[in-house]
């Protein structure tokens, strides 16, 4: 069960796009720092820039404004 939680929160950081840089790389994961928090908000940020672009092409192919 812990290995499965690892997992799922290595893979949430990964996603981040907040990451900050850093120029010591002691445990070789990359150069940047990058946390759950941020990664919650890129997937949050990303479902919304979709849900929003699916949106406007509903309006554009329907003509939603006429």
């Amino acid at each position: 069960m812990r290995k499965i939680k690892n997992n799922f929160v290595e893979t949430i950081k990964d996603i981040d796009l907040f990451g900050h840089p850093i120029e010591l790389n002691f445990n070789n994961k990359g150069s940047t720092h990058n946390t759950f928090i941020g990664g919650f908000l890129s997937i949050f940020i990303r479902f919304a820039l979709f849900v929003y672009v699916v949106v406007i092409f509903m309006k554009m192919f329907t003509y939603g404004n006429n």
